[in-house]
């Protein structure tokens, strides 16, 4: 038998099984059990969120004959087709490839004949902000008003393509992006029951990188599986990744603060040297001073990014790493069009390591006191005559 990735292996089956999404999942359990299940969902949000399993789980539960009124069985036949993409009455329809007037004529078309074997014939339409306007407005009124045997689930992560028209007759479910800490939860799960052995700071950098979906995290696990079968290490993370050990950051940062232009030229050149994308080394830095400013001002190791610390140069103040993340971010920003990132990158941290340290008020009036001190006032007026 092949080899199944993580993300489809571990794919949700059960309403209880889709992580950060509750607030959807109480409402389709609720609309199940009481009989209120609409003609029409459209289902939105980023990639990898559970918006393609929410529309198969939903699917189930309404054409599963032993359901318990919310969740399928998951082993009857039509279950199992379901599941494996087969089932004549759950079709599942790519927005991008089907996107013209013909495929919703023939659509329009079909809706007309009853279901062979569930009690639904269900249309899942991923991707539908891929449709052409002509195609839009062909499916207006069976959406609207379709037969009764026919429920709609449309997904798309680009609501804002999709007309208003369409949005106004399908009930809309905004799907969010996973947190962090619940994705490194599910990766932890899932080493578990592979048998693999795992370090948490590992597992929260993964999720970190998987930016809210779980499905670039399970696929970022695959690949450092297969990198290293017999345990997921940060070291292990950041060679597979490609990432820049906090260390080097520290260092830069380090140049900067003494203003060491000759350093940070060669911290660049080490960049280079490394093989290293330009693009993902200003995001880290970037990333790095963001968990500086946190470390300065809350102390609280949950909230950066690798649940650590940074070291900070001493001297440097929340201020000064807030004027160096300006300029990391303008930078960012210019490299998507950037022919030339190394020139980009030299400019960005050569600009840094001329700026001026931030003062504060205090160290102003504190300087203030010492010049008053070593040159008193002079004498206002002739000294007052004793009686």
């Amino acid at each position: 038998m092949s080899y199944q990735v993580l993300s489809r292996k571990w794919r949700p089956q059960v309403f209880e099984e889709l992580i950060g999404q509750s607030h959807v999942v109480r409402t389709l359990q609720n609309a199940l059990e009481r009989g209120r299940v609409a003609h029409a969902y459209i289902l939105t949000g980023p990639r990898g969120v559970g918006k393609t399993s929410t529309a198969r789980i939903l699917a189930k539960a309404l054409n599963c004959p032993h359901s318990d009124g919310v969740n399928p069985c998951n082993e009857c036949q039509i279950c199992r087709e379901i599941v494996q993409g087969n089932n004549l009455d759950v079709l599942e329809i790519d927005g991008a490839s089907n996107r013209g007037i013909d495929e919703i004529r023939e659509l329009r078309e079909a809706v007309k004949y009853p279901p062979i074997s569930g009690k639904y014939r269900i249309y899942i339409i991923d991707e539908v902000h891929m449709l052409t306007l002509p195609a839009f407005n062909a499916l207006l009124k069976t959406l609207e008003e379709p037969p009764s045997h026919i429920k709609f689930i449309l997904a798309t992560t680009d609501p804002q393509k999709v007309p208003q028209t369409i949005l106004s007759r399908v009930q809309r479910f905004d799907f969010r992006r996973i947190p962090t800490p619940d994705i490194a939860a599910l990766l932890a799960k899932i080493l578990d029951e592979e048998q693999v052995s795992y370090d948490e700071k590992a597992l929260t950098i993964l999720a970190r990188k998987a930016d809210g979906s779980i499905r670039d995290g399970l696929s970022l696990l695959d690949q450092i599986i297969a990198y290293h079968s017999d345990k997921v290490d940060e070291s292990s993370v950041v060679s597979v990744l490609g990432l820049v050990e906090d260390t080097f950051y520290a260092q830069i940062l380090d140049n900067i603060s003494r203003h060491n232009r000759k350093e940070v030229l060669a911290k660049i050149e080490a960049i280079f040297d490394g093989g290293y994308e330009i693009k993902e080394v200003c995001q880290g830095f970037n990333q790095f001073l963001r968990d500086g400013i946190l470390t300065l001002e809350t102390g609280d190791p949950s909230l950066t990014s690798k649940g650590v610390l940074v070291d900070i140069p001493e001297g440097l103040l929340t201020a000064d790493l807030i004027n160096l993340l300006d300029i990391g971010l303008a930078t960012e920003a210019q490299l998507r069009y950037a022919q030339q990132p190394r020139l980009l990158m030299e400019q960005q941290l050569l600009k840094m390591a001329e700026l001026d340290r931030v003062v504060s008020i205090q160290e102003v009036l504190q300087g203030l006191a010492r010049a008053a001190g070593n040159n008193p006032p002079l004498d206002s007026g002739p000294a007052a005559v004793q009686a």
